[in-house]
This record gives C-alpha cells, sequence and structure tokens, in this order.
C-alpha cells in the first residue's frame, strides 16, 4: 500500500491533479490496495469505485483474445498504413498510430501488440465482426453496455477501474 501511495506522490507533480490505482494479487485476483484520490480533503470522490474513463488500448487484450479464439495466431498480418474506413455511406473512420508512424507494410499481430498498432487492431476489430469483441469482454467481466463501434478496441468506451480489472 505505501508502495503505491509512494508511486502516486513521486510520479505526479502538479499536487491538484488527482489518481485512481489499484493494486491486485496476480495469484488471487484480490485487491491488495485502492486509490481512488491524492487528497481526500480536497476531494471524497473516489476515482478508483465512482468513475469511469476511456482506457485506452487496454481493450485490445479483449480484441486480441478474441481474435486467438476465432483462428487467428500471432502470425496473422494486415498492412499497417494510414486507412480510412468507409463504415456506411456517410460515415468513415481514420485511426492514427501514436506519432502518426506507420510500418506501411504487413505486419504480424505480435507486431501490432508490441507496437500498439491502431490501424491493425480496427482492421482486427472489423474482420471478426464488432459484435465478437464486446461477447469476449463481457465474457471477461465487463459490465458496461458496449456499443458495436469502430473504435472500441482504441478504448473510446468509458470504463471504471475496478471493472476492469474484473474487481466489480
Amino acid at each position: 500500500e505505501k508502495y503505491m501511495e509512494d508511486a502516486i506522490k513521486d510520479n505526479i507533480g502538479d499536487k491538484e491533479i488527482q489518481a485512481a490505482s489499484i493494486m491486485v494479487d496476480s495469484n488471487t485476483g484480490g485487491i491488495i490496495a485502492l486509490t481512488g484520490g491524492t487528497n481526500y480533503s480536497k476531494s471524497q470522490f473516489n476515482r478508483a469505485t465512482q468513475a469511469k474513463r476511456q482506457v485506452g488500448s487496454t481493450m485490445k487484450s479483449f480484441l486480441y483474445y478474441a481474435a486467438l479464439e476465432n483462428n487467428f495466431v500471432s502470425s496473422t498480418t494486415f498492412s499497417s498504413e494510414k486507412t480510412t474506413f468507409n463504415l456506411s455511406k456517410d460515415n468513415s473512420y481514420t485511426p492514427q498510430n501514436y506519432g502518426d508512424i506507420y510500418a506501411n507494410k504487413d505486419i504480424s499481430m505480435a507486431s501490432a501488440i508490441a507496437l500498439s498498432d491502431n490501424v491493425y487492431a480496427i482492421k482486427t476489430h472489423l474482420f471478426l465482426g464488432e459484435n465478437v469483441m464486446i461477447d469476449t469482454a463481457y465474457k471477461m467481466g465487463i459490465k458496461t453496455k458496449l456499443e458495436p463501434i469502430a473504435s472500441l478496441p482504441l478504448g473510446t468506451t468509458e470504463l471504471n477501474i475496478l471493472e476492469i480489472t474484473n474487481e466489480s
């Protein structure tokens, strides 16, 4: 518990910023420590138990598990290049990789995971069908209603930290 408190104090320079964190025993899944903010006297809102935030690439773990369950392997490839997905007549989506950097060639799922490649993730998500990832997330304990949208693997849906660690 003290380690987590010290890490928050040492890594947050602005004393006005709040934080939420949870430490889970990997053997039992039990909560070891939980932080819902940095100063209870300034804010009694517990960010660990009450807040919902976009979880970013954490959602990709559900996607790639679903892909493996649906006959993908670590060497399954898609092209990583700037791509606009035409989702319907009037709806398109152009995800970006961090730093707007693309391999501009076929990459494997293993590489996509290592690089956190957003284009590969969206291609996988749309190839499998948007509900496949949602069903997998529900099987893994997510309770928030997830919408079948192209950007879902990029963590655009808001979840609670307890829910994403399967402690809700």
